[in-house]
C-alpha cells in the first residue's frame, strides 16, 4: 500500500498519516476514504496532463514522419 501511495505521488507525510489512521483501526475508515478520494483526484489530473503531453508528442511524430 505504501509503495502504491508513493508511486501515486502522495507525500511521505500523508502516507504516514494514512498508516497512523490504519493503525487506529476500522473507526478511521471515513478519514482514509477521504484521503483515497483526494489522491484519486490528483492521479486523474496527472493522467490527464500526461495524456495531453502524449497527444502532442504523437502530433509531432506524425508531422516529422510526413515531411
Amino acid at each position: 500500500m505504501v509503495l502504491c501511495l508513493k508511486k501515486s505521488g502522495m507525500s511521505l507525510l500523508k502516507i504516514k498519516e494514512y498508516i497512523n489512521l490504519a493503525l487506529e483501526g476500522n473507526n478511521t475508515y471515513s478519514k482514509r476514504l477521504k484521503m483515497m478520494i483526494e489522491q484519486e483526484k490528483i492521479v486523474k489530473q496527472k493522467i490527464k496532463e500526461l495524456q495531453e503531453q502524449l497527444e502532442y508528442i504523437n502530433y509531432k511524430k506524425n508531422l516529422y514522419k510526413n515531411n
